[in-house]
């Protein structure tokens, strides 16, 4: 029997798009910095400086950024994860191949399963309720 990999591979794309928005806010951030460095450079003051980089702005953007990647790389690693053991890999196997304990894997096991029960918020293959503990 075939295993449906439709979730993973939904769950990798936007793994995929979250890791390029967060790589263009990074860029963003970082034309920010050094804005706010040449003013510092150029005797302005630190508020000045903070003001000219938009430390607010720039500190909310990528804390977003990287938290929507972190959200991300959880449900996708929770999808393969899934997956694979569908597929009729050993749990210890899987946890192996990522660099996890088999507890940690046996955990996103029983995360992918309640998100994919009927009624459940997410309702599909993949866990995103906030940022792992592992990568």
């Amino acid at each position: 029997m075939a295993v449906d990999k439709s979730g993973a591979i939904a769950d990798l794309e936007q793994l995929q798009a979250a890791a390029l928005r967060c790589e263009e806010q990074l860029r963003t951030a970082r034309a920010a910095y050094e804005a706010g460095l040449a003013q510092l450079r150029g005797g302005a003051s630190i508020q000045d400086a903070l003001a000219a980089g938009d430390a607010h702005g720039m500190r909310a953007a990528v804390t977003d950024a990287l938290a929507d990647l972190e959200r991300e790389r959880k449900a996708s690693r929770v999808s393969l994860i899934r997956a694979d053991i569908a597929e009729g890999t050993a749990v210890t196997s899987v946890a192996r191949t990522w660099g996890v304990s088999h507890q940690l894997v046996s955990r996103y096991v029983r995360e992918a399963s309640k998100s994919a029960e009927p009624g459940a918020s997410g309702g599909g293959t993949s866990c995103s309720t906030g940022p792992a503990s592992q990568p």
